[in-house]
């Protein structure tokens, strides 16, 4: 099982990051490693969702149940199906001066305990750069950062 968290400054209100990190459909329009998001049991501050999303030379495929808390501006998700044994975690969109700390936090977890060793870490690397390539995609021109931090394990 690996953690992986990473941390963006964007030049925008917190409100405004949590409002545009909220709105999966758009993902398919800002990033190229997302290729379909579908949402169904859509409800004021919950719904569930269906992820399709490149991953080296083929794709991912989940479903996960998401919390919206617009009050803090966290988005909490957990895979309920798919392609990964366990994939959870949260955005979270913190004010600062003159803009936001963007945090992305997930646990993943591949389900081959056989080939951990080998394969978490690319799933790792392939996942920062995906979360890297979204927020830059959704926030274009507005992020003054790299990701801050990056850890692989836990």
């Amino acid at each position: 099982m690996k953690t992986v968290e990473l941390r963006f400054f964007i030049a925008q209100p917190a409100t405004s990051v949590y409002e545009v990190i909220a709105d999966f459909p758009s993902y398919e329009t800002y990033a190229d490693a997302v290729r379909k998001v579908e949402l169904y049991n859509v409800q004021a501050n919950f719904c569930e969702s269906f992820w399709e999303v490149k991953f080296r030379d083929g794709l991912l495929r989940w479903h996960e149940r998401d919390a919206f808390s617009p009050a803090e501006r966290r988005i909490d998700f957990s895979q309920t199906k798919g392609d990964l044994a366990v994939f959870d975690g949260h955005w979270q969109a913190d004010p600062l001066d003159q803009g936001t700390e963007l945090t992305f936090h997930a646990i993943l977890d591949l389900g081959l305990p056989q080939l951990a060793a080998l394969l978490e870490p690319i799933a790792v690397q392939a996942l920062r750069e995906n979360i890297t390539s979204i927020v830059n995609g959704l926030f274009a021109g507005h992020v003054r950062a790299h990701p801050a931090t990056a850890v692989g394990a836990a």
